[in-house]
């Protein structure tokens, strides 16, 4: 009864009044524990469960009879089911991706598509302190951080869904105590026989190397692996939080297939913070950390400590690396794009021209010296003499050899060397506008306005140019 309700408890609070849980049960001892304790709760928390069960077609007749079993099971409950069944074989020789890597993404998927489907709150997920130890020896030979030798989390958000939680509340319970609650409570469970064969590594490690450290080294290491992993899980929530009080500090852009950093202050922090900040730039950009190693945040940090103002860095899952000066641009399904301007357009004065392939507008119109709001706004305003301007005015982007008379400069400067003076990025060089009268270019949009069409005091009207980003499309 003390087992009982120590896991009641432990389940407990990790929910909410009235949430929607999806439950995954496999039929095990651990999801059918699971499932019994929440459906305890179901009635004083005002729950809702479903059951989620996935045939992964690896085992023939017996994987159907733990489907039946599950579909039963649900049903004796009376808590509605959804079993799944997906051909993970197929799918591990399509990606390249090992059996255990391959049925976790089809459960996932599987699991959010249902998820979202019956409008769920939480997934329940029976890990236990068994599964958790397994978890950290896996890690650490695989190698990993601190975060990773934390292990599973009590509570997480579900990958890519921050609206659905995964609850786990059996992680502090040993397998053999769950054993005993299914005795105690008369509950029938299924044994899935590859789990007692040493094929796949967490059966290895299950099987001989944690036995053979019991033996050898330490009767106790499960013990000491997880109080090791709940002292990290502290520290490393810790860290966390100042990471995401920093990242918010260095984060310039943030889109679905792009994350801006700025360099400059990355390199200033201490390298603890250093790795979680791109480890939190590449989770943002890909959704998880899946094939993010070592090597690959120690290659990033090199390209942006050594001396070359430009780098470029390609990691798994098409996602490439650039440094642009002091600034870090995550791309996902990054292609270099051509230039989408093909002709220059005219500006019409006064009046608003759309420009959709650089999804700009620009505004111009002619007004009075006195009175205009100053100084203008340089990433978007310029203010001209507008006698002084050859009409009409076209927008284009630069072309070889092109040269400007920049504001403050009594010459003139090439384009190119001007905009690698301002620090634009290398790949956003052929993407910035220029307003020309004639041959001269008047207005480098967003920077610089020429010299010889300032306004002086003998500037009577003044053409005021304003640029405006527009959506996609619009």
């Amino acid at each position: 009864m003390k087992n009982e309700m120590r896991i009641t408890a432990a389940a407990k609070n990790l929910l909410l009044e009235g949430d929607r849980v999806l439950v995954a049960v496999s039929g095990g001892p651990d999801s059918v524990c699971l499932l019994h304790i929440l459906n305890k709760l179901s009635g004083p928390l005002n729950l809702k469960l479903f059951v989620f069960h996935l045939d992964h077609q690896l085992r023939g007749e017996s994987s159907c009879q733990e489907s039946q079993f599950v579909k039963q099971l649900a049903e004796n409950l009376g808590i509605p089911s959804y079993n799944e069944s997906f051909n993970v074989s197929r799918y591990r020789r399509i990606t390249g991706l090992s059996l255990q890597d391959a049925a976790r993404k089809v459960r996932l998927r599987l699991l959010a598509r249902t998820a979202e489907k019956i409008d769920a709150s939480k997934v329940a997920l029976g890990h236990n302190s068994d599964d958790q130890v397994e978890t950290i020896l896996m890690r650490l030979l695989r190698g990993t951080g601190a975060g990773g030798l934390a292990g599973m989390s009590l509570m997480d958000d579900f990958p890519g869904k921050n609206q659905i939680s995964i609850i786990r509340p059996l992680l502090e319970t040993s397998r053999q105590e769950i054993e005993e609650y299914c005795r105690e409570n008369h509950l029938s469970y299924c044994i899935d026989p590859s789990n007692l064969k040493p094929v796949y590594q967490r059966n290895k490690i299950r099987l001989k190397l944690i036995p053979y450290l019991e033996e050898q080294y330490n009767p106790g290491i499960k013990e000491v692996l997880l109080n090791m992993s709940r002292s990290l899980a502290r520290e490393n929530s810790f860290m966390e939080q100042q990471a995401c009080w920093v990242f918010s500090d260095v984060l310039l852009e943030h889109t679905s297939d792009r994350v801006v950093l700025e360099g400059s202050h990355i390199m200033n922090l201490h390298p603890a913070l250093q790795w979680r900040i791109l480890r939190m730039a590449l989770e943002r950009l890909k959704g998880n950390l899946t094939e993010v190693e070592y090597k690959h945040l120690e290659a990033i940090l090199e390209m942006l400590v050594r001396g070359s103002p430009h780098g470029s860095l390609s990691l798994p899952g098409n996602v490439i690396i650039k440094k642009s000066y002091s600034r870090l641009l995550f791309l996902k399904n990054y292609q270099e794009k051509a230039k989408k301007l093909l002709k220059k357009v005219m500006i019409q004065v006064p009046g608003i021209t759309a420009v959709p392939e650089l999804n700009l507008k620009i505004q111009a119109e002619i007004k009075n010296k006195d009175g205009l709001p100053w100084p203008p706004d340089p990433k978007k305003e310029a203010y001209l003499d507008y006698d002084r301007v050859m009409r009409p005015l076209y927008l284009v982007l630069r072309w070889p050899g092109a040269r400007f008379k920049p504001l403050g400069l009594k010459g003139s400067k090439k384009v190119k060397d001007f905009l690698i003076d301002q620090k634009v990025p290398l790949e956003e060089r052929d993407k910035v506008p220029l307003i020309i009268g004639g041959t001269d270019i008047l207005w480098i949009v967003g920077i610089r306005v020429s010299h010889p069409c300032r306004l002086t005091e003998k500037t009577q009207k003044v053409l005021v140019l304003t640029a405006k980003k527009t959506q996609r499309g619009c």
